[in-house]
């Protein structure tokens, strides 16, 4: 059986292409980051804080799919109203106004955790320029369900006809941060960017905004939909290549600049607490504990990065007393002016902030990695000074950050560093603000200990995922490290020895790269990767699925009713870095499964593959043609491989290995065999017969099948072995010739040859033509 596997992904969601996805222009992207909960406790154990569970938000365009980070299982899923795509998600910490409020002079004499009064919510905005709330604690008590939202909220935007919120925010990530900050701004705040249509002009225009999210009544008097307002910071603007110097730099004192063809990829707000000293021009800034929630002052910080520049923009949060003030920005342009780099090469690709909001990590396109240290602190030195104006020295104004700010670069990757983040400080990495890690498309977990000086990895996961890696996640309080990749599948690792403690993968539908492109006869085309291929086991009663876009050379075991791949099987190994330049050098294609067959009782499999490979000398020759016409000599290589289950269940170590994510199924491979119709020869049809004794293939190139006969043994002790070999060829008949070679019947979803339920009667297709063969005594 064979399911049409017609590309849905969009191009801009290939990781490996010539730009990333924020690269190109003509698309608005989005910023669907997953997320990790701080320790939530369920509402049935509120008090036991052994009880406390942290989850994953894993967001897509339709739905949150919220996951255990204890074992990767889905808990529920969180579904927008009226099917509105989502475009950002973010966690926000709310207070609750109950009927404890009317006690609340009780509360503060007995003191309280604020944990116990508030809660953390995800909010995500949509589509239709709503921002939909749901909160975590009392979703993940509905199991496997869909969720909708508890409150939805209408932005109020005075300059745009329609806003739509594409990137999403929020300062904190404690609970004691965040309800001293709620106090002194009367809300929850949360940050973004938004892209809508002004009312006079039709382009469309973005900014960034902040805005409050009320407190939710328990008392049940809340309105399922709301309108909060929007309160504009400052708007983007695209400088051009006439403008004056002087015209420049008016416009970043109250835009942030973008260069022509420029996005916002981007966007991420931090909350540092502060102690005043007696001087401002000696302020100091001090790390607060995670729990304390008397902090009064302190810096908002937002991040605004694009793939050419980058903008910090400061909001310095006063006391209720006080008047607030508006926010300052500081543009860096420097970090991306580099000698050993093209404009393209240099381009951030990705962006981090320590959780002391102290340093910020920025990738690149090229793979190079640049770690700004203290440049939280030397923006607000330098806006400090700027404020005051004469009454500060005038070669102090002049210091700005971007040249005051010790840069350290490092590179190991050679594809764009896709995902970065700091580790926790703790257990191994305690005191460690300057620890990174950071993936790509080599599929390698990097670790960096850059606060010791070491310009190399301190250490490496490789594998991890089938796909390059896409995000990665830091626990700040256990330590744990999440990896996603782009085959779908959802990492965890013990942060201080990198154990994998577990792995749920889903159905690889993303295709890992942009497909190939081959010259025959003078004229170019696309590869043809076929469908996906897909059949029922007999031992499990699951799907088996092959030739997924996302997982070239694997065979996947697919559970429906968990969601999730339950075992795989690698047929062909595939390298995942195929290319030394992506502009110049052409994709080298996947490995591709193109047919499986299994025996009825399940115990043998067979599969056919077909390798790409850049020795000439085997296989069927090909050219490639690179991005800009480079040609490049190939070969496409095509085996058979025979396979029998090897039942090893209730084995301790194997048991352990599938709880680590280790899903490879007890099948071994006992016989294999390169271009088994020569090496000019494509395998367009394969059966097997329901005893598993027998198998055909048929090829178009050598105009012929091939009869496959198992051979088994025993040795003294009585251990069975297997082995499989072609007993004979036959030619295709004179009569049904060009009906096989005229007609194209490579598509593996159709059946040309099969067994009759004996076994004993073979039929093999030719056009309209049915031939049928007595192979028992041949």
């Amino acid at each position: 059986m064979s399911v049409s596997n017609e590309e849905t992904t969009p191009s801009i969601e290939y990781i490996d292409g010539p730009m990333l996805p924020h690269l190109l222009p003509s698309r608005t992207t989005t910023s669907l980051v997953p997320i990790i909960t701080p320790p939530l406790a369920t509402q049935t154990t509120a008090s036991e804080e052994a009880d406390a569970q942290q989850y994953l938000l894993v967001p897509n365009a339709q739905r949150i799919i919220v996951r255990s980070a204890h074992h990767g299982k889905r808990v529920c899923t969180l579904v927008p109203t009226g099917d509105q795509s989502i475009h950002a998600v973010t966690l926000v910490w709310l207070p609750v106004r109950g009927e404890e409020d009317d006690n609340a002079d009780d509360d503060d004499d007995e003191g309280h955790d604020e944990e116990d009064s508030g809660e953390w919510v995800a909010v995500a905005g949509c589509s239709d320029g709503t921002l939909q709330e749901w909160s975590i604690t009392k979703v993940t008590a509905k199991s496997n369900e869909e969720v909708a939202p508890r409150r939805v909220f209408q932005l109020a935007c005075t300059k745009t006809e329609s806003a739509k919120m594409i990137h999403l925010s929020s300062p904190v990530s404690d609970a004691g941060l965040a309800s001293s900050l709620f106090e002194e701004k009367g809300g929850a705040p949360l940050y973004g960017l938004i892209s809508g249509t002004g009312k006079k002009a039709k382009k469309n225009s973005s900014c960034v905004v902040s805005c409050l999210i009320p407190p939710f009544d328990d008392k049940g008097d809340n309105e399922t939909e709301q309108s909060i307002d929007l309160k504009r910071l400052v708007s983007t603007k695209v400088l051009k290549s006439s403008m004056s110097r002087d015209e420049k730099t008016r416009l970043r004192k109250s835009h942030v600049c973008l260069k022509k063809g420029d996005s916002i990829f981007g966007l991420k707000a931090a909350y540092r607490p502060s102690s005043l000293a007696a001087s401002v021009d000696t302020m100091d800034y001090e790390v607060e504990d995670e729990r304390a929630n008397s902090v009064s002052q302190g810096d908002l910080f937002l991040v605004v990065c694009a793939s050419r520049g980058f903008v910090i923009y400061r909001e310095s949060i006063k006391s209720s007393s006080s008047k607030q003030e508006d926010g300052e920005m500081v543009h860096f342009e420097l970090p991306m002016k580099s000698s050993y780099q093209s404009k393209e090469q240099s381009a951030f690709s990705s962006i981090a902030i320590s959780p002391d909001t102290k340093n910020l990590a920025l990738g690149r396109i090229s793979g190079h990695m640049e770690i700004l240290d203290d440049v939280f602190d030397n923006v607000a030195k330098y806006l400090n000074s700027q404020n005051k104006g004469q009454d500060v020295d005038q070669q102090q104004q002049q210091q700005h950050p971007e040249t005051v700010t010790v840069r350290k670069s490092v590179h190991w990757h050679t594809n764009p560093v896709r995902a970065l983040a700091f580790l926790a400080d703790s257990g191994r990495h305690k005191g460690n603000s300057g620890s990174v890690i950071s993936g790509g498309e080599e599929s390698v977990l990097v670790t960096w200990q850059l606060d010791r000086d070491f310009h190399r990895p301190s250490h490496f996961v490789s594998r991890v995922g089938q796909g390059g890696i896409l995000h990665t996640l830091c626990c700040m309080h256990t330590g744990k490290i999440v990896v996603f990749c782009s085959d779908n599948s959802v990492q965890c690792f013990h942060g201080a020895n990198y154990e994998r403690l577990w792995t749920e993968q889903g159905i690889a539908s993303m295709m890992l790269h942009e497909a190939g492109v081959i010259k025959c006869s003078e004229k170019e085309h696309e590869i043809n990767k076929g469908t996906v291929l897909m059949s029922k086991d007999p031992i499990t009663g699951l799907p088996i699925l092959a030739n997924l876009p996302g997982a070239p050379g694997m065979v996947h075991w697919y559970d429906p009713k968990s969601a999730s791949v339950v075992g795989t099987l690698e047929v062909s190994p595939y390298n995942r870095v195929s290319r030394r330049d992506p502009r110049v050098d052409p994709n080298i294609p996947t490995p591709t499964v193109t047919h499986i067959a299994i025996g009825q009782d399940g115990k043998d499999m067979i599969t056919v593959d077909t390798v790409w490979t850049e020795n000439t000398s085997v296989g069927r020759e090909c050219t490639l043609v690179g991005p800009q016409g480079d040609e490049a000599p190939m070969s496409v290589c095509t085996s058979i491989k025979f396979y029998t289950f090897s039942d090893v269940k209730g084995r301790k170590s194997d048991q352990r290995k599938h709880r680590q994510g280790d899903l490879s199924m007890s099948y071994e491979l006992v016989s294999s065999m390169a271009s088994p119709h020569g090496r000019e020869g494509e395998v367009c049809a394969l059966a097997i017969s329901p005893d598993g004794e027998t198998a055909c293939t048929l090829s178009r190139q050598e105009d012929a099948f091939r009869i496959w006969s198992k051979n088994t043994t025993y040795s003294p002790s009585g251990v069975a072995s297997f082995m499989w070999k072609c007993l004979y060829k036959v030619k295709t008949p004179a009569g049904f010739a060009n009906l096989l070679s005229q007609n194209n019947y490579s598509s593996p979803g159709q059946n040309l040859v099969c067994f009759s339920s004996d076994g004993s009667v073979l039929s093999v297709c030719y056009g309209t033509h049915v031939t049928l063969w007595d192979h028992s005594s041949a």
